[in-house]
């Protein structure tokens, strides 16, 4: 699972004054809050909704956990939509905790969704007032038609998170691909609020 880095900027001419720029709090993922055997027993279900909630949930799992890494591929195809984006975001997540070269290299037949449609943010005025700058780092969700569907604040300047949530929920891309299928894919979006 790749994870891509796409980039927003918001520029406002200021003067000559420099502004001290903010760097993001990390914000970390949460772990499950029930357990790891009864969120796989629940990725099998027949219901749609408690799969989804299941992958979901399974997002969270610290450390190397091969087995929880494997049920997740399994339901790579699963006919619901919804349990293939879940499914998506924890199986990225867990690729994401692996050492670089514990990763799998991108295959051949993958490629990477092209950025369609890009807004910038509006700089909140509080924000703008306090002279508040800096990256806000974005994970994102890319669904199979090419939205963005999902997004979570990864390294946050609360003054500045919702404006960059807001900008990248906007976007829009042409899917990512492997082979010929359209698949859903995680990246991560650094939004820049900078005053010049």
């Amino acid at each position: 699972m790749r994870r891509i880095h796409l980039g927003a900027v918001a520029f406002l001419i200021i003067g000559c004054a420099s502004v001290p720029e903010r760097s993001g709090r990390p914000i970390p993922i949460p772990p499950p809050s029930r357990p790891v055997s009864e969120l796989l027993a629940q990725l099998r279900e027949p219901d749609e909704a408690l799969r989804t909630r299941a992958a979901w949930a399974l997002t969270g799992v610290e450390g190397p956990a091969p087995e929880v890494e494997t049920a997740l591929e399994g339901f790579r195809d699963d006919p619901s939509e919804n349990v293939r984006l879940a499914v998506t975001w924890a199986l990225a997540h867990m690729t994401m905790a692996k050492p670089q070269e514990a990763r799998r290299p991108p295959a051949p037949d993958e490629t990477p969704p092209r950025m369609l449609r890009q807004t910038r943010p509006i700089y909140p005025a509080s924000a703008f007032s306090a002279r508040v700058q800096g990256v806000v780092l974005i994970e994102i969700l890319i669904s199979e038609s090419g939205d963005v569907v999902y997004a979570e604040v990864r390294k946050s300047i609360p003054e500045l998170d919702q404006a960059a949530l807001d900008c990248v929920r906007q976007w829009k891309f042409s899917p990512a691909k492997r082979g010929e299928r359209k698949v859903p894919l995680v990246a991560q979006a650094p939004v820049t609020f900078r005053m010049f």
